[in-house]
């Protein structure tokens, strides 16, 4: 099949507007339906379709959605608020401005960063983006800003000095959200729990620490009670580690069933929603401030960020400290 045709099944197909009458149904904020730039680059994608297309390809099947999507808000009036997808490949130069300049007609809530244009492609080049949206107007009065695929700590407070630059000169009640499987994946795929671990200003303790949770044969038999070893999480009061190693047998290889598994990712949500939020108050936090536990380092970085929305010379400050500020992101 031809990449045109391809394209044609997608047109034909009723699933854009299944999709949005769903979220028009039962969702406060959506994401505008994008043909993702991720297909070119990762393995994951070997069978699909999208695949094979172009990147003007993928833009124009993009620039389609948003049409329906706003030709549609304007048809029942304004359900759900959109968030419109930004993309863009370091490695393919000029992608991000072209789908940037492409979709920005379009009048929506909020904006939504995916693939390299978020902190993942570099924080001076999320910054850059940003400026640019700013003096494009396309971010005042604007509800919603959405990053995709972040779960670094340093990286969340970067995102949260640069909500506190927009709501200074952008909009006042500008939102910045983020989401992250790590959790998920940590101990639902891995068996790993995440450590909660005291903050310090070594930049080693600003980052998520894990270990295997205990899964054996010896456990799921034992009669002495093994304690859940993390005590501030809320599952501690709850359940031990036999109640989690549930299957005993020898015909059973794991000992996890699957109430295990969503416990131990319950454990991990909590831990790094935890651990998010109590970095953000030892920075930000007017009366819970604590910047002997933060990293020089970090403070720096938060210090710049928060500038550039008002530096008139914010080029030159993004230079001069490129290396600090990507540093954040990894």
């Amino acid at each position: 099949m031809n990449t045109d045709d391809h394209m044609g099944l997608w047109r034909d197909a009723s699933a854009r507007e299944w999709i949005v009458r769903w979220l028009n149904a039962y969702c406060d904020y959506s994401m505008t339906i994008d043909i993702p730039l991720w297909t070119k680059t990762n393995s994951k994608a070997d069978g699909s379709p999208f695949r094979h297309l172009s990147f003007d390809q993928d833009l124009e099947l993009t620039y389609e959605s948003l049409k329906y999507i706003d030709d549609d808000r304007s048809r029942i009036g304004r359900k759900t608020k959109w968030l419109n997808v930004l993309h863009g490949l370091n490695a393919h130069a000029g992608t991000e401005d072209a789908w940037y300049d492409r979709v920005k007609e379009f009048d929506f809530d909020g904006w939504a960063f995916a693939s390299d244009t978020g902190v993942q492609g570099g924080v001076v080049n999320l910054l850059r983006r940003l400026k640019c949206m700013q003096e494009d107007q396309q971010l005042d009065d604007k509800e919603w800003l959405h990053f995709l695929g972040l779960s670094r700590i340093k990286a969340a407070v970067i995102l949260t000095a640069i909500q506190r630059g927009l709501r200074r000169t952008c909009s006042p009640d500008i939102q910045i959200s983020y989401d992250s499987a790590s959790a998920s994946k940590s101990g639902g795929q891995n068996e790993d729990a995440f450590v909660p671990k005291q903050f310090t200003a070594d930049e080693k303790t600003w980052t998520f620490s894990t270990e295997r949770f205990p899964n054996s044969e010896a456990i799921a038999q034992s009669a002495e009670i093994v304690p859940f070893p993390y005590q501030s999480s809320p599952l501690a009061g709850y359940v031990s580690v036999n109640d989690m190693n549930y299957q005993a047998g020898i015909q059973y290889r794991n000992k996890f069933d699957t109430l295990s598994y969503q416990l131990l990712i319950n454990h991990n949500l909590y831990v790094s929603c935890q651990r998010l939020a109590e970095a953000n108050d030892l920075i930000f936090h007017p009366t819970m401030q604590a910047h002997h536990l933060v990293p020089p380092r970090v403070l720096d970085a938060v210090d710049v960020v928060e500038r550039v929305f008002v530096e008139e010379r914010w080029e030159s400050l993004l230079s001069a400290n490129a290396d600090l500020l990507d540093s954040m992101g990894c």
